[in-house]
């Protein structure tokens, strides 16, 4: 019986067939009440949509503001004190007190503060001349016989060539007339012994400052810089902001105070309106040791970034402060200020 049954089912879906019945009722309220319920339908969903976009444009991308951007400008103040003068590691002409005037120096960049973090000192230079301390692009001597007769008569009448220093019966050729990027000033011509050097050291003579500046002493002051202390000092940030079209003035000082000034340091938590930053603290907010960066030398860039929204109080217009390192100090070529 129940096979029955489900046999007549399934020949019943297979082959019946069923078509809608519709019937047209002539009636003025009726049609009038069901063309208001598909035009409410449609007010709906396009009321919907246009509210949904109006309230996008209006509220989120705020497109009823005008937009401006700011011209802007920057003043900066550094302070601190380092002291060397007791050090033993270092030379003597290294020990001494480092105050502002010493280690800040005019700036190679427009827009730019250059601190003095280490340094190598080279005292009583002159204009003279001195050996090329380059033992690596040294010269060579080869002192070959002159010839004999009237050639070499002829021969030791010429003049003194720059590369040739001739004798009454050799001549040393040398090789220090050719120009070279890595010099340290103009060659004379002459092959001369390095310093207190073996005879068999030789280099090429040159016009230039001398003593020379010996930059492998820096190897020593590379896990202790000369101005050690130097991460505790101070620059002090006066930033100026303007947006002529909505005649808006402001400065990063405008919410400090002198008494806050004075002893406030910066920190983006506890602090994040004072003007004063530390060095130290610098390098730590880009997540670095702050001898990583003045053993080297690094160029860090500073972004002073106003985002004012004037829908609210002007109270609210206060600069964010971001520090980033532009350089590569994982380099091995150069790395740091190329010091």
């Amino acid at each position: 019986m129940a096979s029955r049954n489900l046999c007549s089912a399934l020949s019943n879906l297979a082959f019946e067939y069923e078509t809608p019945k519709i019937v047209t009722i002539r009636d003025v309220k009726i049609g009038i009440v069901y063309r208001l319920m598909q035009l409410g339908i449609i007010a709906y969903v396009v009321g919907f949509i246009g509210v949904f976009l109006t309230s996008y444009t209006i509220l989120y991308t705020k497109g009823y503001q005008d937009k401006e951007h700011g011209q802007s400008t920057v003043l900066t103040k550094v302070k601190g004190i380092s002291s060397s003068y007791n050090r033993k590691d270092i030379p003597e002409i290294y020990r001494k007190v480092w105050d502002p005037s010493d280690y800040i120096v005019p700036p190679l960049t427009p827009n730019s503060v250059f601190i003095i973090t280490n340094l190598v000192i080279t005292a009583r230079q002159s204009l003279g001349k001195c050996p090329e301390h380059t033992v690596a692009l040294g010269c060579k001597q080869q002192e070959i016989p002159l010839p004999t007769g009237k050639c070499r008569q002829a021969m030791s009448e010429r003049p003194l060539a720059k590369s040739r220093q001739w004798s009454a019966e050799r001549t040393t050729l040398t090789f220090c007339h050719k120009f070279s990027l890595w010099f340290s000033g103009q060659m004379t011509g002459n092959c001369v012994q390095v310093f207190n050097s073996t005879k068999t050291n030789f280099t090429c003579e040159i016009v230039s400052w001398c003593p020379l500046e010996d930059d492998t002493i820096i190897n020593r002051f590379l896990e202790q810089p000369i101005l050690d202390n130097a991460e505790n000092f101070t620059v002090f940030f006066k930033n100026y902001v303007e947006f002529p079209y909505f005649g808006i003035k402001r400065r990063n000082l405008d919410a400090v105070t002198d008494n806050y000034a004075k002893g406030c340091l910066y920190n983006p938590e506890t602090d994040p309106l004072c003007p004063i930053f530390r060095l130290g603290d610098i390098a730590r907010l880009m997540g670095l040791k702050f001898t990583q960066l003045s053993s080297y030398g690094s160029v860090i860039n500073v972004q002073i970034k106003w985002m004012c929204n004037l829908d609210f109080s002007i109270d609210g217009c206060i600069p964010e402060v971001k520090f980033s390192d532009m350089d590569d100090l994982g380099n091995t070529f150069s790395p740091g200020y190329n010091f």
